[in-house]
This record gives structure tokens, sequence and C-alpha cells, in this order.
């Protein structure tokens, strides 16, 4: 006799398979090589990860192109993820960046100010004081043990250590700099943090319902 849940489940399952999610960055290496490890596709849940889009607005364009291509298939996306840095772009563009994103249907903006860098270096320790690229990578360097390079993909492998729990220190440490909802033009600063969690919930299966 089946388990109480086991129809259930079998029902959710089947209908999983055809889930989209669409998560655009700006360059090929750092943030690509990262979420391409961190989300791998199942037989429910497909992850596409599209990098080299630009930066800023043009992430945002692109994701746009993207989910309206995929609406003429009739293969529509649940939900988009748009991830950029604030680097040295003008402060205009990167703020309309981010209300371009909020404007959409089912789009979220995930910044990163400085860069994205300031994911990886939250797995090792807590940072508060601006920090520039130079900064970031030339920490990031200390605790890896080696030079940092942004096409290194082995730095996934290090920040998965102990099975995922330095990556509990980075979700924890993202919301306590992000407590006090600075702006963010204010470095340090990211939300990468709640594309992470929201993903975590997906792969658990309870992220069906947006």
């Amino acid at each position: 006799m089946p388990a109480p849940n086991e129809n259930r489940f079998r029902r959710r399952g089947a209908s999983r398979h055809t889930r989209r999610w669409l998560i655009v960055s700006e360059d090929l290496k750092s943030s690509s090589h990262y979420l391409k490890r961190f989300f791998p596709n199942s037989r429910w849940a497909n992850f596409d990860i599209v990098g080299g889009a630009g930066n800023t607005l043009s992430v945002v364009e692109r994701a746009i192109q993207l989910n309206q291509d995929a609406k003429r298939e009739r293969r529509p996306y649940i939900h988009t993820w748009c991830v950029f840095d604030r680097d040295d772009h003008p402060p205009g563009r990167f703020n309309d960046a981010i209300q371009v994103a909020q404007s959409q249907k089912n789009f979220t903006a995930i910044w990163s100010n400085e860069a994205f860098e300031l994911w990886y270096l939250l797995h090792f320790d807590y940072h508060q004081s601006s920090l520039s690229r130079h900064e970031l990578n030339r920490k990031l360097t200390s605790y890896l043990g080696k030079d940092y390079s942004k096409s290194d993909e082995s730095v996934y492998d290090r920040l998965m250590q102990n099975d995922g729990a330095q990556l509990d220190v980075a979700l924890k440490n993202a919301e306590r700099l992000m407590s006090d909802r600075r702006s963010p033009q204010r470095n340090p600063s990211l939300n990468v943090h709640v594309m992470i969690r929201r993903i975590l919930q997906i792969k658990e299966g309870l992220g069906e319902d947006w």
C-alpha cells in the first residue's frame, strides 16, 4: 500500500518537470559559474542560466526578450532573476535596471554593490565596510589560500564545503548586512540571498506558488 502522501507526491512530481525558471547575469565567469553549479536542472525543475548579457539595464532587457520568446513558444518561465553588479556603472543606469525589473511581472532584480564577489566573501566572514572590487578580490585570496580569479570554477566547491555550512553563514551574514534595508547604492550591499533562499525552497519542492 502506498504511503498516505505518495499519490499526491506523484501528481505534483508529474507536473513539475515542465516548470522553468530563468536567471540572466552579466558575464560568462564568476556569477555564471556559481549559478550554473548551484542550480543544476532536475527532472522537474529547469533553471536556464544565461550569462554575458552585458551590464545593469542590458541584463534586464535581455531577460525581457527571453521571456517574450518563451511565451511565444508556449514555454513561459515561472520567474526571472536579473543578476548584476553596481561596479562603477552610472548610478542612473543601475537604478533604472532595478526599477525596470520591478515593473515586470515575475521579475526580481538581484544586485551586488560592489560586485558578486561580496556574496562569496560573506561565506567566510561578516563585512559592513565599503569594499572596492580590488579589496574584495584581495580578501577572497586570503580566505581561499590562493589567488582569486573570477574564472576559477573551483571556488564554488570551496564555498560549499562542510555540507553547505558556509552557505548558511553567508545567508545569515547577508541578512544581517541588509537588516537596515540599506540602499542598493550603498557599498557594501546585496540581495543575492533573496534569490538563494527562494531557489533552495524550489529545490525542496516548496516553490510552486509565487
